[in-house]
């Protein structure tokens, strides 16, 4: 499993998770994909998406501006766990 990272997502904590979720189940990611399954709004699936790379869940674009998922179905529960974890104030 790659290094998966704590991000500061403030409020949306709860809409990464549910995000991750969904990309490692699909093993596929894209912003209008989140932004229909979790009914939110372009800008917020793809501060989402951006969230999700810079934690470790999806790599840098790369070919047709795809985004690997760099994390595997039977690696989700771990994932999400460190993104479930609270940001303490040294971090």
């Amino acid at each position: 499993m790659p290094e998966i990272r704590n991000v500061d997502a403030g409020d949306d904590r709860q809409l990464l998770i549910d995000a991750a979720r969904r990309v490692i189940a699909d093993q596929h990611t894209s912003p209008r994909r989140v932004q229909r399954t979790l009914r939110v709004g372009f800008v917020k699936a793809r501060r989402l998406r951006d969230l999700m790379q810079d934690a470790g869940i999806i790599g840098p674009p790369v070919y047709d501006n795809r985004r690997p998922v760099l994390v595997k179905r039977e690696d989700s529960a771990a994932a999400i766990a460190v993104l479930s974890q609270e940001l303490t104030a040294d971090a």
